[in-house]
Parts: C-alpha cells; structure tokens; sequence
C-alpha cells in the first residue's frame, strides 16, 4: 500500500457544513427573551460559561432571532476537538464568515485548501481588514468553545481580539471560562459574562416551561432538587410527562443535583419502548449521530426517521442540518447512555467501536475510523485507519495535522505499521522537532530491522522506499548532507520495487538535487533544479515547486550569478499573490533570499523591506540550513549597520538559541562565524579570537577544500574569516598562504560569490603590485555583471584607501574596471566608521538598469523578457521598482528621466 495514494483533488472537501449552520431548534424550547435580547447588546465580546445542560445553545439560538430582527448578519461556528489544529480553526473562521458574503480575496481559496503551505499567523491581518471594509456589523457565534480552550487556538483568539474591527462581534459559549484574554475589556465594558446563576430556571419559569402543570408547592420541590438547571427540568417534563405520580419520587430525592441529572436519564430511558432503547445504546459511541452511521451500528433502515421522531417526542436530541441527516444526543444524556452500556454490556461496547471503525473506513474518516479502533483496544487497526490515510506527502503537503495525535500508540502498532510512524517522524520534523523525529526514526529503525521487516503483517517493499525518503527529510532539517549514494539507493529500491507511482521519480530527482547543493556542486544542482520546478508545478505542488526554485536561486547565487538568481526569485514572487508571498511557508523564502542579493548588490532599502516582511518568521517557516545562514546574515549585517554591532550580535543570537532548541549545530557554528565577523568589523578582536579557538574551527581548517565536499558553505566561512582575522593582526604570510589556495579552489569549484570574498581579502595581504592588480582585475570581474558592492566594503580592512592607491598606478586594469572601482568608491561613504554603504532609493539595480536601457530603445515587456530570457512577469516586476524608484508613473516618463540622467 502506498502512502502517496489518496484522494486528494480540489473538489474532496474537507470541512463538515452542519458547523457552519446553527443546529435546528429543540421541539419543547422555552423562550428566555430576556437572557435572548442580551446577546443582542452593543458589546464586543459576550461569553457564555456554564456547566453541561445550562442550555448554552438553546440561548444562543433564541438570540440569532434577536439579532436578525435588528438587521444583524450572524455568522455560525461549532467547534470540536479537530479544531484545536490552528489552521482548521481558522479555515473555519474565514467559512463561516463566506456564509455572509464577506468579501474574503484569496483567503476563501486558502480556507478549501485546509491553509496548506500557508502560516496561519499571516492569515489574521488579511482576515482582519476583510472584515473591517464589510459594510454591515458582523456577529460570529462560537458555541462549545471549551473543545478547543487550553489549545493554541487561545493565542489566535487573543490576536483577534487585539485588532477586533467595530463592525465585528463576538458571541461564545463553552463549559468553562475561554483561555484567551478577555478581563481588560470585561473591565471597560466591552465584554459582558453571563453564566449558569443567569442561565438557571427561576421558578417562575419552571412554572411557565410546565404549562402551569405543576402545583406552587411542586415547583419550588423541582426548583430546590435542580438548582433550576434547564437539562434536569427538561428530563423531569419527560418523565412526569409518562408518569404522573413521579412527582412524590422527585420530592423524596435526596442526591446532588448531578445524580438527579442521572437519575432522570435513567427514569426517560426505562420508560422509553426497548427497541428505542436499544438503538440509543446501540448509537451512543457517536459524537455525531449520522444516518449512515446509525444504520450500520443499528441494522435500521429507518434509523433517519427513528432519529426524527425522537427529537419531535422531545428528547434530548438535537438536529445540527437542515436536511436533518445529522444528530447530537445532549451531553448528559449521551453521557448516560454511554455509561449505561459500558457497565451493562461491556462486549457489545467494543464490538459497536469496532463496527464504527470499520464503517467510518468505508466513508472515508480514517480519522475516526481511527479513533473508534483505539476506542474498541484495536491499536493496530487505529494505526491501519492512519496509514490509509496517507503519510508524509499528505504532511509535506499541509495535510494530516491529526497524526501526532496518535504517537503514544504502542510499539506493536508502528511494528505492523510503520508508515504511519514515518509520517509522524515526518510532522515531527517539519514542527520543528528534530530532536525528537530523530529519536524516534531511531526507534522505528530499531523495532523494523532497518526498516527490512513488519511485524503482524507481509513486510512491503514500499516501507523501505518511505523510510529513505523520510530520512532524507529529516536530515535536510538537521542540516545534514544527502549523500547521492542514498539518492542512487532510493532510486535502485524503487525500480526493483515496480511501484507505478510517477511523483517517487520526481521526489528521487528532488533530492538529487539538494545533494547537489549540499556537496556543492552547484552547477549540476542550477541544471537539474529548472525541470524539476515546472514538474511539481504541474503537479499543482506549489510549496514543492517554490523550493525548488529556491535552491536553484541559492545555486546560482553561489555560482556568482545574481542577476540570474534574483530572476528566478522575482518570478517566484510575479507567480505568487500578495497574500500567499506573505502568508504560505513557501511564500517567505523567496524574499529573504532576495534581500540578500539587494543587500550584496547595494540597494539597502529594498532588502530591508524584504527582511521586514518576513525575518520574524524564520522559526516558524519551514527552514533548512542556507535559508537561515542567508537571512541570518543579511539581517545581521542591515542591523550592523544601521544601529550597530550589538544589534547584530542579537539577531545573530536569536538563531543560535533556535538551532540549538533543534539540535542543528552546522547552523550554530556558521553563526558563530558570523558573530566572528561583526566583532572583528567593529574592533572587538579579543571576542572575535575566542570562536576562532573553538575545536570545530581547528577541525575545518585543518581538512582541505575540495571540488565536492560537505559543509562546504562552513568551510569557505571560516577559511574566509580566520584569514580576515590575520589580516588584522597583519599577519600577512599565514593569511597569503591560506588565501592562495582556497582562491585556487573556488576557482575550479565555479563558487564564484565566495571567490569573491577571498579576492578582496587577498589584495590586503601586501601581494606584489602586479599580482594585486590581477586580483583586484579578477574581483572586479566578477563583481561588475553581477552590480556586488557590499562585499568590496564587508571585508573588514580599509577597501577604500587600498582602491584609491591602486586607481593611481593601475596598468592591468582595463577601462571598464576602473570605472567600476572608481563607481564603488562613488558609492562608498568612508567617512562612516562602519563602511555603511550609502544608496538613496532613487539607484537602479544593474538588471533595473538594463530593463530601462531596452525600454528606451522600444522594446515591449515581451521582447525585454525574450532577450533576458526570464518571464515577462519579472520584467514587469523588475518594471515597477524601477518606476517606484525614479518617481514615475508610465514608461515615458522613465525613459525621459534616463534621457535627463
């Protein structure tokens, strides 16, 4: 079986519409207009908090008929445990509020598709001014709001709360105060609180609920017995209604208030005809009493009509669809049910969870099929259920969130199912708990033999493929290498396995790939990475494709080429609305990857723009190690900079902290270098020599650079920074010797970004002045196409004063090169003690330049994009920042300002 195969089109729907409509009226419900015409006030947030049986909904529904007197539009939710999963909560929030024709731009597409891919924090603000431009007052009633309190869905809550629009209101019912903030208000006025003392039945209206049925004396009996709790007086009707003497019973009771509770139940129960009964019993595992469901636990066809008839004789059931095919026994009388088969008929009590199981199986709800599995002892059925359900694709691809819930299932049930731990292992990973997906892919390891055999079941080849692939994974979040023997393995293992299944192929491509990059070889990984990207986009697996195109922009960046790498990011960007670019996981790579360019290329104020969309999300995206290494460094150094050394150290920090809490040490020794470098371009060298003394440091320096290596991204760091620090202690020799062939290297490696940094480094190492300027010629080489200037400046020693001295006596250099020398030194504020690059807004980018220069020349967004070679949409996007730079409005008015310049 394959965990790849399910049904997973745009049409399979996953949210249940029955929670997004209140539940039908009670048959005997008795009108509490005053309580009703309170929900009704102009308050922000009113919360309903009593006990089981206070008669929440009931209250709630009379007060919807309130609220649509007075013109109010009211918006519906029941929540249950599922949604205690933040992105469900949500996607439930933005249905429900559709069903009043809220206009909700991309976010109602992002609700269907469960907010897979998309961070959820991202989607309030959207949300949020959705609402606020509604021209009409909004309610959202939330009944039962106690299944998802305690969870992260009480931070979400209080994120709303914060920027509630006036036109939005809240109304929410649960047993038990909400977790989320709500006293501030509830002090101010804008948060009232009714509970059980104001929901309770005054004798008044126990007198008025009975038809004047009861005499003075017997009303105040049944006040003082249920404290005036509506269920109890509501089962009293039931009963007295069958049994008129019941009343001297009633007097006599002398329990609390909940066994009286108990004690009607059991009295409505045994009055009712066996049959009844017995499909009460037979149906009380449900917490949802759907037909089908009735009818397979019951063996009634009638079972629709059964339900029907119940709710009209006033029981307490309660219909949550118009259609009426959807049924809620009240808690305390399914609670009693329950109870009552569990001690009378413990087998049949099993049998039934095993008969729910495998009919929730047939409709497909592997996740209850896998609840009632574990309900009925069946713990490898529960982890059959969950496999069925698909594994790691379904989480890589936002699915599934429901998996973790079932972890603390025995050993014995991942032995026979090990697909299903895999999966888990997989969400581990991608939630950021790499420690423990480790552990427990360890575990998993150790109980299958290497992932060679099942126990309980035929061991299946596919168990073998799924343990590669998510291992792979995971070492990608550990900031591991994939070896390409691993990748030529998985590819072996799949041919012999002869699984038709045309996503392995791409998924074996994919991690090609990344062990392309990951042992540099980033000329392969830029030509295998471009088909790649339109395969999972016809796959319609955007995230994938994104990352994809990710690593190719991070290979090419490498490789020197940024105009080439901010091409491929700019189209990723073009592709993407707005929303998703700033909500999806995805969405918040691109622009961290694109401001280091900016950054590199001098243009400071686009990459700050970029970093402030998206660097607080770094924890929370999915992250691998060159994302963060990237983003880490660029933030550090705008933050260098602009407010100084220990602002970067702070940032830099802030990584250190989270890759430690997921146990990545490759990314905490890359940010210890960094933090070597900010301390040795503001002077701290003392600091700055203490991480050069760290083992690891020794360990790199000591292990040669070669053409394919591991962690090569670590080792051009520290070999790039131990010789910046000889540098400053001018000792030039040991920084010449390790320089000359690190420079070698990249060289042949084609790692032309780090070249780069290495070039420039050299030139201080007091190289003979032929040589110097064949360094310097070559550094200008590579910078030039590309528009880099921060990296002449970040070297740490005096660029400026060394350029003005070559610039006197050059003689290799040719025109052009000392033009760019002398455009960098333009550039350059040297008066500034930290080197800050000064750029006003108004500076094109070299491809911006290029882009204006064709415009001039009339060459339509079509042409220009056929001449790059990139999509007509980054020109247009390239286009627009050139406008917004230059002032402008319209072509004419671009091409006239470069006329004028």
């Amino acid at each position: 079986m394959s965990l790849l195969i399910n049904d997973d089109s745009p049409s399979s729907r996953w949210y249940i519409q029955s929670k997004l409509l209140p539940p039908k009226p009670p048959v005997r419900m008795f009108a509490k207009q005053e309580m009703a015409m309170r929900l009704a006030q102009d308050v922000a947030l009113t919360i309903l908090d009593a006990p089981a049986g206070y008669g929440k909904t009931t209250v709630l529904l009379q007060g919807l008929e309130q609220l649509k007197a007075v013109g109010r539009q009211v918006c519906w939710l029941s929540l249950d445990e599922e949604d205690r999963a933040p992105e469900q909560f949500i996607a439930y929030i933005i249905l429900s509020l559709k069903t009043a024709n809220v206009a909700l731009p991309h976010l109602e597409e992002a609700a269907i598709a469960r907010l897979a891919d998309i961070e959820y924090k991202k989607v309030i603000k959207p949300l949020l001014l959705s609402i606020a431009q509604h021209k009409l007052p909004l309610i959202l009633v939330m009944d039962d709001y106690h299944h998802v309190t305690g969870s992260v869905v009480d931070e979400i809550m209080n994120l709303i709360l914060n920027y509630q629009p006036h036109n939005l209101t809240f109304i929410v019912a649960g047993r038990g105060r909400p977790g989320f903030k709500f006293e501030q208000q509830r002090a101010s006025g804008h948060a009232v609180v009714i509970d059980k003392s104001e929901l309770a039945f005054s004798p008044a209206e126990i007198s008025t609920y009975f038809s004047g049925a009861l005499t003075e004396a017997e009303t105040q009996i049944l006040a003082l017995r249920s404290q005036g709790w509506p269920a109890a007086i509501q089962l009293a009707m039931l009963w007295l209604d069958r049994n008129k003497e019941a009343m001297s019973s009633l007097s006599s009771f002398s329990g609390r208030t909940k066994e009286l509770a108990s004690y009607l139940a059991e009295q409505v129960f045994l009055a009712l005809p066996d049959i009844t009964k017995d499909f009460l019993l037979h149906t009380a595992i449900l917490d949802v009493v759907e037909g089908h469901m009735a009818i397979a636990l019951t063996g009634r066809q009638d079972a629709l009509l059964l339900l029907e008839e119940l709710e009209l004789k006033g029981l307490p059931i309660l219909s949550l669809n118009e259609e009426r095919t959807r049924f809620r026994y009240h808690h305390l009388f399914s609670e009693f049910l329950y109870n009552q088969l569990r001690r009378s008929n413990p087998s049949l009590l099993h049998n039934l969870h095993s008969k729910a199981s495998l009919s929730y199986v047939k409709s497909g709800d592997k996740i209850q099929a896998a609840r009632h599995a574990a309900a009925a002892g069946n713990a490898n059925e529960a982890a059959a259920c969950l496999e069925r359900a698909g594994g790691w694709y379904q989480v890589m691809r936002g699915k599934l969130w429901n998996l973790l819930e079932f972890r603390d299932l025995p050993d014995s049930a991942f032995s026979a199912h090990p697909q299903l731990r895999l999966a888990q292992i997989h969400l581990m990973a991608r939630e950021g708990m790499v420690l423990e997906a480790r552990q427990a892919y360890n575990e998993l390891k150790a109980l299958t033999d290497d992932f060679n055999s099942s126990t309980g079941r035929d061991w299946n080849i596919d168990v073998r493929i799924d343990s590669i692939i998510v291992e792979m994974g995971l070492k990608i979040y550990e900031a591991k290498p994939i070896k390409f023997e691993e990748v030529k393995s998985l590819t072996h293992v799949i041919e012999c396995s002869h699984r038709k299944d045309k996503m392995l192929s791409v998924i074996c491509r994919h991690m090609a790939v990344i062990s392309y990059y990951d042992f540099g070889d980033l000329q392969n990984c830029c030509e295998a990475a471009t088909p790649l990207f339109r395969e999972w986009h016809a796959a319609e697996t955007l995230s994938m494709a994104n990352y994809m195109a990710c690593y190719r922009a991070r290979a090419l960046f490498g490789l020197g080429k940024a105009l080439a790498a901010e091409d491929v990011l700019m189209s990723i960007l073009a592709e993407m609305s707005q929303f998703f670019a700033e909500a999806s996981r995805s969405g918040a790579v691109a622009p961290l990857l694109l401001a280091e360019i900016k950054y590199e290329q001098g243009d400071t104020e686009p990459a700050k723009r970029l970093m402030g969309q998206s660097f607080s999300r770094i924890i929370d995206v999915e992250v691998w190690f060159d994302l963060e290494t990237s983003t880490y460094r660029t933030a550090a150094m705008l933050a260098f900079h602009e407010k100084g050394a220990e602002e970067a150290l702070k940032i830099l920090d802030i990584g250190i902290d989270a890759a430690i809490a997921r146990g990545v040490e490759l990314t905490v020794r890359y940010l210890d270098i960094l933090r070597h470098h900010i301390l040795i371009l503001s002077a701290r060298t003392s600091e700055a020599k203490a991480i050069l003394e760290k083992p690891f440091v020794t360990e790199i320096l000591n292990t040669p650079t070669t053409e394919k290596m591991a962690a090569w991204q670590l080792s051009h760091a520290i070999k790039i920074s131990y010789s910046r620090h000889l540098i400053m202690e001018e000792k030039y020799n040991e920084a010449r010797e390790l320089l000359l062939p690190l420079i070698m290297q990249l060289r042949i490696m084609g790692h032309n970004r780090y070249l780069l940094d290495a070039l420039i480094l050299a030139l201080f190492t007091e190289i003979d002045s032929e040589q110097t300027e064949k360094l310097l010629a070559e550094a200008i080489d590579l910078a030039r196409p590309e528009g880099f200037i921060r990296p002449f400046f970040d070297a740490g020693p005096d660029f400026a004063a060394l350029a003005q001295k070559l610039l006197k006596s050059y003689s290799v250099l040719t025109i052009d090169q000392a033009a760019y020398l002398q455009k960098l030194l333009k550039h350059g504020d040297i008066s500034d003690n930290n080197g800050l690059l000064v750029q006003t807004d108004s500076n094109l980018s070299p491809r911006e330049q290029e882009i204006l220069e064709m415009m001039s020349a009339g060459l339509s967004s079509k042409e220009i994009a056929v001449a790059l070679g990139v999509a007509e949409s980054t020109v247009k996007t390239h286009r627009k920042n050139l406008y917004r730079k230059l002032g402008v409005h319209r072509r004419s008015s671009a091409i006239a300002k470069l006329i004028a310049g």
